[in-house]
């Protein structure tokens, strides 16, 4: 990171490098394996097997101990002399039965669920530093067909095709995927990924902005740190503009007070662009830099109207950001029609008819599934074989004569009423 920040790549690639090759192979494969979640699935489904089955048991004690009534007989013995023909239980603490080991098996299967969640975002964001250049995104081969390159994440997705539609009638403009997941969605790993997009060609207009990923407290980038990889970043697309070519730094957008605090907050927004303005513009580092106020071009459209004047500080505007951090349809247009003056303005042309476009090529979608949903499939499957497998041997103990099983008795009659009788 200081080799980064102090613009030396090439020595900041080689000390990844270093580190890398003096890691365990083994323990590399392990690590690697674990945060692509082929091996963390199947300790997760053997987590929750195992919290499914400890919950049973648990249950099983309780009922043994006979702190529901379980093994009072009397009121079933009452009742089968006034009616002899009656073999049924009388309803008593074995009712409670399957209420409480089902209680168990969700509080046991909750608790498994966070505590995988939790070891999964503990392999991704503490080994995954120095793994991001193999997850870069591919690069296309066909990226010096075009001039203007949009960097960014999600949101930037979002405004990208809006941005290149309306863009110069002799732009050509591609949004780039340079950035992977986890920890590598950060700076850290854009500028990992980075290379390969800006030195596809002589860019005339590099477009970018990167922000949303480091405020969020699991990916997390100290905002000291945060400056210094855009300083790296910026370092890079200089290299790479062509003759008279231009870089425009866009702010990140608002996080909404709606939106969860413990994932991220709009302070931390402010603090980034705080950072970021150090930097770009005409008080900054490189006043070269154009700067596209995106963050104020959404707070001064929700403040046109009386209802969201008070976006983003105690209320959301929902007509432009209408999924979290994410933009409405309006939302999108909108920045949309911004990134495409900016870059307009840049190359010195006008806008136009709709320009000679590509989308970046759409991600695997498995690429697109966040680790609490792995979490959740694994754990469903996990859980579904546990009840299979319970069923079965439910069955099977059904088919046992009751003086096999004394002791289990009154817990199979908890279970299923008919245990034992002619009716079971």
């Amino acid at each position: 990171v200081l080799d980064y920040r102090a613009g030396d790549v090439p020595e900041a690639q080689q000390s990844i490098e270093e580190v890398g090759d003096e890691e365990n192979a083994f323990l590399k494969f392990l690590r690697v394996s674990f945060v692509r979640y082929y091996l963390w699935l199947l300790f997760d489904a053997a987590l929750v097997a195992g919290g499914l089955a400890a919950a049973d048991a648990a249950a099983r004690r309780l009922l043994r101990a006979d702190l529901f009534g379980a093994r009072d007989d009397d009121a079933s013995a009452a009742t089968k002399k006034d009616d002899p023909e009656d073999e049924r239980p009388a309803a008593n603490g074995r009712q409670w039965a399957p209420t409480l080991r089902f209680a168990f098996a969700f509080a046991g299967l909750v608790l498994v669920f966070y505590a995988a969640l939790e070891v999964s975002y503990y392999f991704e964001a503490a080994y995954d530093d120095t793994d991001c250049v193999p997850k870069c995104p591919a690069v296309p081969g066909d990226l010096d067909a075009y001039d203007t390159l949009l960097v960014g994440d999600s949101v930037s997705g979002q405004y990208a095709a809006a941005a290149a539609a309306l863009a110069a009638p002799n732009a050509k403009v591609y949004k780039a995927d340079a950035y992977a997941d986890g920890y590598c969605g950060t700076s850290y790993g854009l500028l990992a990924c980075v290379d390969g997009w800006l030195g596809a060609t002589n860019w005339s207009v590099v477009h970018f902005n990167w922000g949303l990923h480091d405020v969020a407290p699991r990916l997390y980038a100290e905002v000291t740190d945060y400056g210094g990889n855009l300083d790296a970043l910026y370092g890079k697309i200089r290299s790479a503009l062509g003759p008279n070519g231009t870089a425009i730094w866009a702010t990140t957008t608002p996080v909404p007070p709606s939106y969860d605090p413990d994932l991220r907050t709009n302070a931390d927004v402010i603090s980034a662009n705080a950072a970021a303005a150090d930097l770009f513009g005409p008080t900054g580092k490189y006043p070269e830099v154009v700067v596209n106020d995106l963050y104020g071009h959404l707070v001064t459209n929700c403040e046109a109207y009386a209802a969201t004047a008070c976006y983003p500080e105690t209320c959301d505007c929902a007509r432009v950001q209408d999924d979290g951090v994410h933009l409405s349809s309006i939302g999108a247009r909108f920045l949309g029609v911004a990134v495409a003056a900016a870059a307009a303005r840049a190359a010195g042309g006008g806008g136009g008819a709709a320009a000679d476009t590509a989308a970046a090529p759409d991600d695997p979608w498995w690429d697109a599934v966040a680790p609490w949903q792995y979490a959740l499939l694994a754990q469903l499957v996990a859980a579904g074989a546990a009840c299979f497998a319970a069923r079965g041997a439910r069955r099977r103990g059904k088919r046992l004569a009751p003086g096999d099983a004394d002791d289990y008795t009154p817990l199979k009659q908890g279970v299923d009423p008919y245990y034992g009788s002619s009716r079971a």
